[in-house]
């Protein structure tokens, strides 16, 4: 489900640059295509921590439930971005070029516009966390990529945070170029694997209002 995820948002990224025709925008279609075919599989730190925090059961069910609610309402505001369910979360894929300028870790006002939609949704379902992953292709030096993902990661928490966000519901990190998703052989592949993902995912409380569900206790996780 991962992988088809991928192979999607790379696809959505594709836009015809200004001045080619057509038959170069089919040829460049064909090159997205032969990047997801060099993807090699990896350890995505953002999918184990997914994983790691489902609780599984009648609980993860009752989990699952709330994260549909809350999926539906961020597709409807999230324009232009992958909103997938994984396991007993939410993983949100944003370009990174929609969200920053090049070698920038400010949030230009339109992206700050765009990401709005995302803190409206966080706020109104409290019983959740987000976890911030930033990641850079391969162009320059390693140690500038990391510097740059960790400068973008800080940034996006800071402004969630602004949004009225608690900081206690927020986690980033930067990755720089360590984990692509595809070649960096091709520029669609550099493009994709510049990237910013957000996993949102139920915290502690949820998880016991949950449990509580399974011996018919269970209250509804959104006050």
């Amino acid at each position: 489900m991962v992988i088809l995820a991928s192979v999607l948002f790379v696809k959505s990224l594709y836009v015809p640059t200004a001045g080619f025709s057509q038959s170069s925008g089919e040829r460049d279609t064909t090159q997205v295509e032969v990047a997801v075919k060099e993807v090699a599989p990896l350890n995505r730190t953002i999918i184990m921590a997914m994983d790691n925090v489902a609780i599984g059961g009648a609980a993860g069910a009752i989990v699952g439930k709330q994260m549909d609610q809350q999926a539906d309402e961020l597709r409807r505001s999230l324009k232009e971005t992958t909103v997938d369910r994984n396991a007993e979360g939410i993983l949100i894929t944003f370009p990174s070029q929609s969200l920053f300028e090049p070698d920038s870790y400010e949030l230009p006002p339109a992206a700050r516009a765009r990401l709005k939609g995302l803190a409206r949704t966080l706020n109104k379902f409290h019983h959740s966390y987000a976890i911030i992953e930033v990641h850079t292709d391969d162009t320059g030096e390693a140690i500038y990529n990391q510097m740059l993902s960790d400068k973008r990661a800080r940034s996006l928490e800071n402004f969630l945070v602004k949004e009225g966000i608690s900081i206690n519901r927020l986690r980033s990190k930067g990755y720089g170029n360590k984990q692509p998703l595809f070649t960096n052989g091709t520029v669609e592949g550099r493009l994709a694997n510049r990237r910013v993902e957000v996993a949102v995912v139920a915290n502690d409380e949820m998880k016991a209002l949950a449990k509580k569900g399974e011996s018919g206790e269970y209250l509804a996780a959104k006050k």
